[in-house]
């Protein structure tokens, strides 16, 4: 089956790796066969929706397919750019439903902690929400892949931080967004980027265990308003 998933989640990444985000074609013959046909990196310096636009008929002329050969779409939803979350989904869900095909969304945190290193059976993720505050999810490796431990935290940094297990690997954005409160994350960048091979992994996952909803029924992860809405309410 061919999945055409896409990233539009990141909101931070260092200075020196600046990232939007990731769009793909791939071929999933079972889940030890996914193949990449065709993949483009988004250009943080343009217009979201203009971008991804462009890129998915990119990736599907570059693989020499049709949108009508797609049978599953995968998006990020979660937590990360209201912008970007907005774009991203919104574009799913309308060619999911244009095709009559199934859309999954996949946690942020859920694609980011899939690049835990080997070495570690744990892992403490960490999102920058701003404003002092971060999203956060304890992950432990079942069965080869790494899996929520309870549930997603939405926490000022210094609650956070009193949450990590000593045997815990902790990255992720909002470790590069507060250094000093997170001393021993680990300090390799990619390790805290979606990796668009991730967000198809879950989502043909989840597609073969039958946990799809109903196109309609998917939306953006916010586990806070914005700063516009929040000022809005202020007023």
């Amino acid at each position: 089956m061919l999945i055409l998933a896409f990233d539009t989640s990141e909101r931070y990444s260092p200075a020196d790796l600046p990232h939007a985000g990731s769009v793909a074609l791939f071929d999933a013959e079972d889940e030890t066969k996914i193949m990449a046909l065709s993949r483009r990196e988004l250009d943080p310096g343009t217009d979201h929706a203009a971008d991804l636009s462009e890129n998915i008929r990119t990736v599907l002329k570059e693989a020499g397919k049709k949108p009508a050969d797609v049978d599953l779409v995968a998006v990020t939803k979660g937590p990360g750019s209201f912008t970007g979350l907005r774009v991203g989904v919104s574009a799913a869900k309308t060619f999911a439903f244009a095709l009559g095909i199934p859309a999954v969304g996949i946690n942020t945190l859920d694609a980011i902690a899939q690049n835990t290193p080997a070495e570690h059976e744990k892992a403490f993720l960490v999102y920058d929400a701003r404003r002092d505050y971060v999203y956060t999810g304890l992950y432990r490796r079942r069965d080869g892949k790494m899996c929520l431990e309870d549930d997603y935290s939405f926490l000022p940094v210094a609650e956070a931080v009193a949450l990590i297990p000593d045997d815990a690997a902790v990255f992720g954005p909002g470790c590069f967004a507060y250094p000093d409160d997170f001393p021993t994350a680990l300090t390799d960048p990619l390790l805290s980027r979606v990796r668009i091979e991730s967000v198809v992994d879950l989502a043909f996952e989840a597609y073969r265990a039958g946990n799809i909803g109903d196109v309609h029924d998917l939306n953006p992860l916010y586990l806070r308003p914005s700063a516009a809405e929040e000022k809005r309410k202020n007023v």
